[in-house]
């Protein structure tokens, strides 16, 4: 299978790339390339023009990698020597880069009650379509089944911003796909490769770091009060620990919830996710794969499970572990090569946040009577 890396613009493919980056990751938003030639441009070079701010598509043989556009072209001229470097990003990049104005949130507050139609909404005057893979609606509700959630974008905030904090209120992952589409999943929504990474058959180096200073055996939710004057908090004896049963040892750590409600319920799934976050984080390693593709031919994907067997580093998962980024490389020294961060699971769980810091919000302890006009303690 032939891995030519070409980049398409205007309709016509250049290849002949002799030094090739293209960025991908479930953590990381936009997709990125940096494609470059020295001592001649590649043969098409002088038939196209490649301009800042083209579109463009880049391929690894048949297979689509990014779809979006030419951010930069640096060129240099020497004494027998010319070079050309292209550098771009996803279609996203317009989502991460620019304002929410009122052509994407009109009076730039509104009613959520699903991410895929809000993240839609923001998406659309830059002709972005948003992808789902978890589910055709992914609702958002005030807690118990409460209704749409009000949200307000603060003038600046880019649409990236303000679709990240609402997934994070969900639990979901924000990130790109080959088609330069907006995509919202779950850690390891993205599938499962065929093969994965093994000592001896596809790994040329690896390196990780087993750690366990900074996690804890217990955490113990709490709660300050959220009262300026008042003692409205609740202890962490009051709210039920959260145990992390991998820690060989008593290890106590406090986890105060930041938060402007009573919401127990809230301040327990933060200890939680803090034990999930430092559980993963705490076993992340690094691999450098002799190949681009898995052992069915499919490309490296972010997001997607892959087996771990690394008995050099003890590392011997029986669940597979979550691909965060892969980069795909290609230069004189190195070869081919796929660069991959590697975490379980856990790693990817996100932080519980309020969207609404209103009285109301507070699983009804705090709801106001009827007809009240405020809401607040």
């Amino acid at each position: 299978m032939s891995d030519d890396v070409s980049i398409i613009i205007g309709g016509q493919a250049i290849s002949g790339w002799q030094g090739i980056s293209v960025k991908r990751g479930a953590e990381r938003v936009p997709s990125s390339f940096d494609l470059s030639a020295t001592e001649r441009y590649p043969g098409q070079i002088s038939s196209v023009a490649i301009a800042a701010g083209s579109a463009c598509q880049v391929k690894i043989g048949a297979d689509l990698v990014l779809t979006g556009y030419v951010d930069r072209v640096l060129a240099s001229l020497s004494d027998g020597s010319h070079a050309i470097r292209v550098q771009g990003r996803s279609k996203v990049e317009d989502v991460v880069d620019c304002s929410v104005t009122n052509h994407n949130i009109a009076g730039m507050q509104q009613q959520v009650s699903d991410l895929v139609a809000f993240a839609g909404a923001i998406c659309a005057p830059f002709g972005i379509k948003v992808v789902s893979l978890a589910g055709a609606t992914i609702p958002v509700a005030l807690p118990d089944g409460g209704g749409p959630i009000p949200i307000n974008v603060m003038l600046g905030e880019t649409g990236y911003d303000v679709i990240e904090r609402v997934a994070r209120y969900v639990q979901v992952l924000v990130y790109d796909d080959p088609n330069g589409n907006l995509v919202l999943a779950t850690g390891g929504g993205g599938g499962t490769m065929a093969s994965g990474f093994q000592q001896g058959v596809n790994i040329q180096s690896a390196s990780g770091a087993l750690s366990m200073d900074q996690r804890f055996s217990t955490y113990l939710p709490a709660i300050l009060s959220y009262q300026q004057f008042g003692d409205l908090g609740a202890g962490g004896a009051q709210l039920p620990p959260v145990l992390d049963p991998t820690v060989p040892r008593y290890r106590p750590l406090y986890v105060i919830s930041e938060q402007v409600t009573r919401d127990q319920a809230l301040a327990v799934r933060r200890a939680k996710w803090e034990m999930a976050r430092r559980y993963g984080r705490s076993q992340a390693i690094t691999v450098v794969c002799d190949s681009w593709r898995d052992r069915a031919g499919t490309l490296w994907q972010p997001n997607a499970f892959a087996q771990i067997n690394m008995p050099a580093l003890k590392i011997a998962p029986i669940d597979p572990w979550v691909i965060s980024d892969v980069t795909y490389s290609r230069d004189a020294r190195s070869g081919t090569t796929a660069s991959l961060t590697v975490m379980p699971r856990q790693a990817f769980t996100q932080e519980p946040i309020i969207l609404v810091p209103f009285g109301w919000y507070d699983h009804g302890q705090n709801a106001p009577a009827a007809g009240a006009a405020g809401g607040g303690p």
